[in-house]
């Protein structure tokens, strides 16, 4: 059977980039997308969309849209407590939707031989009702598959969260090629999602990669504040901000002298607890700062100062955060569960019972007090080998290479 890449000599590879081109949000899914689309462009002709939710269809990204996807954060950008929060009066939200009318995309338009839409993102709108009947029959399709743990764990997922997840999980696992990020993703997809669709899709699994930065500055801490604990994370519902508070407070304590600072996004529906928290401490005089989310500058200054890293998030379809602190050669406390323990066990990482706050004390006082364990797993860390974008999205083409030329 021909594939649909080879049939029409080349392809046009449209990516759903919605989040990623309309602010300077940095979670895993935005990273992912932008780097995606960075190394494919190299590669092959990319065209990226954007949804209106007004319109109801796709439309071509204005110039700042692409600067944005490209370059996320404006050269005085302030950190941000929510940076993807936009409250826009209505009008304000018609009178944008009305300047992209000149650059919309008919769905028609979908309908030219090789053309391929990829969804590297999450969402929950419209598309989910939309996209099965306006494309399911006219263009081939991917997605990659980020996680099921608004299924696979109810009782830990805010209301807002669960709302059209599993028509949009659906949809994915139903596109021509499914990408899952990890094993344990995988596993979820099978057991939660496949049951519920008809025609799945072609899956695989392929890890993303994390890049270590060009530079990676080795900064001091001052003598007097002790060394540095960093946390990366959005203060969400899952990522168990709460237990490293309450493990830091134990510490501090006992008389342990070191700095924690936190730095991500709120999240909406959960984080303000962890920031009434984060002010408890810190009225209490304890060295504690949440740095909200910073540009990629700031993020390489504070991983140059850290001594280690501690992700006590409970469960995850990836783990990025662990990755990207190995990536800049900094250990990481984390736990060993599902996609956790796939990113944290080929070296560079003390495993602990992350849903134990003793445990996680244990963890950070016994690298802080054992300097030759933090320089071991530091050569493991800088050993280990992430991979490159440039190698992920030649895979990537190379799979939708096999894609049969009359798609699912």
């Amino acid at each position: 059977m021909s594939s649909l890449i080879a049939e029409h000599g080349g392809a046009m590879l449209h990516l759903d980039v919605t989040q990623s081109c309309r602010s300077a949000n940095s979670s895993g899914v935005q990273v992912v997308t932008r780097s995606l689309y960075r190394a494919l462009a190299v590669r092959t002709a990319v065209e990226p969309l954007a949804w209106d939710s007004l319109l109801q269809c796709y439309v071509h990204l204005s110039a700042s849209e692409i600067d944005r996807l490209e370059t996320p954060f404006p050269k005085k950008y302030r950190p941000a407590i929510r940076p993807n929060k936009q409250d826009n009066p209505p009008w304000k939200t018609f009178a944008r939707s009305m300047l992209r009318l000149s650059r919309r995309m008919r769905w028609q338009d979908f309908r030219q031989p090789g053309t391929i839409m990829f969804f590297p993102e999450v969402f929950r709108d419209a598309r989910v009702q939309l996209l099965p009947r306006k494309l399911a029959s006219c263009v081939a399709t991917a997605a990659i598959f980020h996680d099921a743990c608004v299924l696979k764990f109810p009782e830990h997922t805010p209301a807002m969260r669960s709302r059209n997840f599993l028509e949009y999980a659906t949809y994915a696992a139903s596109r021509d090629l499914v990408v899952c990020i990890s094993r344990e993703t995988k596993k979820d997809l099978e057991q939660f999602i496949l049951p519920k669709v008809d025609s799945p899709g072609r899956i695989k699994v392929d890890a993303w990669p994390v890049e270590r930065p060009l530079c990676m500055p080795e900064i001091p801490s001052p003598r007097d504040e002790g060394p540095l604990l960093l946390c990366v994370s959005t203060l969400g519902y899952q990522k168990n901000h709460l237990g490293l508070l309450e493990a830091a407070e134990s510490l501090w304590k006992d008389g342990i002298h070191f700095r924690l600072e936190l730095i991500g996004q709120a999240d909406q529906t959960w984080s303000e607890g962890v920031i009434l928290r984060v002010d408890q401490l810190r009225a209490s005089g304890r060295n504690l700062r949440w740095l909200r989310h910073v540009d990629n500058t700031t993020l390489v200054e504070r991983y140059g100062q850290a001594t280690f890293t501690v992700y006590p998030s409970r469960h995850e379809g990836f783990g990025l955060p662990i990755l990207e602190s190995l990536a800049h050669g900094k250990p990481c406390i984390c736990g060993s569960n599902g996609a956790i323990g796939e990113a944290s066990s080929d070296g560079g990482c003390l495993q602990v019972d992350q849903n134990d706050p003793d445990a996680l004390a244990r963890g950070i006082r016994r690298l802080l007090e054992d300097k030759t364990l933090v320089k071991q797993l530091r050569a493991e860390a800088l050993d280990r080998n992430l991979g490159s974008w440039d190698d992920y999205a030649k895979r990537f083409l190379e799979c939708l290479d096999n894609i049969p030329a009359s798609p699912n």
